[in-house]
């Protein structure tokens, strides 16, 4: 029961790396001379770990690579997107919420009457918060990794440590002293030859 606004807000904060800032839509009144009349200054709050953000921000942005935000991969190629939809049960509601390291962007669908739309988050928000972060700028690449957190391989199959190379084996990144320690078997059943040499390209 939040209205756009206050999702913006919740999202911004994960956007700023943890920092809450109140979202205005004025920041200073002035008269006819630019003269400042009156300020509105930006106050900046620290409300969540920087790591345990940019690990929540990490799996966003699966969902936009792997999951209901992938259709708009096609359109936003290149660009570190972090984003989730969002459906109510009788389909009343229809949500995209995301951000890139420069904007973030919160689209809802909805009746007044709050009868069921035709649409599902992805199939109706998404595409036109897709077309809102089109005619932004480009945002800033990857953020900085955290110092508490490192990024390892992983089996995708089991959650157990794996390599480079190995089959099922994915790049997450951990807080220290959250990650797993139990290690996987390492195999690469088929294609290890092509598999080799497209590593020792990407290396």
């Amino acid at each position: 029961e939040l209205s756009p606004v206050e999702v913006a807000q919740m999202y911004h904060t994960l956007a700023s790396q943890g920092f809450y800032s109140r979202l205005r839509a004025i920041r200073e009144v002035t008269d006819s001379d630019a003269v400042a009349l009156q300020r509105f200054p930006l106050r900046i709050d620290p409300r969540f770990d920087s790591a345990k953000v940019y690990v929540l921000e990490a799996a966003m942005q699966k969902v936009m690579t792997e999951g209901t935000g992938r259709s708009s991969q096609r359109l936003l190629a290149g660009r570190a997107i972090a984003g989730k939809t969002g459906t109510s049960n009788d389909l009343r509601d229809s949500w995209f919420a995301g951000f890139d390291g420069k904007v973030s962007a919160v689209v809802w669908l909805g009746r007044d009457d709050n009868k069921p739309l035709p649409v599902t988050g992805s199939s109706g928000a998404l595409p036109i918060w897709t077309q809102i972060m089109l005619h932004q700028r480009e945002d800033l690449g990857p953020k900085p990794v955290p110092n508490d957190v490192h990024q390892l391989w992983v089996d995708e199959t089991n959650s157990k440590l794996s390599g480079k190379g190995c089959d099922h084996a994915v790049k997450l990144p951990f807080i220290l002293g959250t990650e797993p320690t139990e290690k996987a078997d390492c195999r690469s059943k088929g294609g290890s030859v092509i598999r080799w040499f497209r590593n020792l390209l990407n290396d």
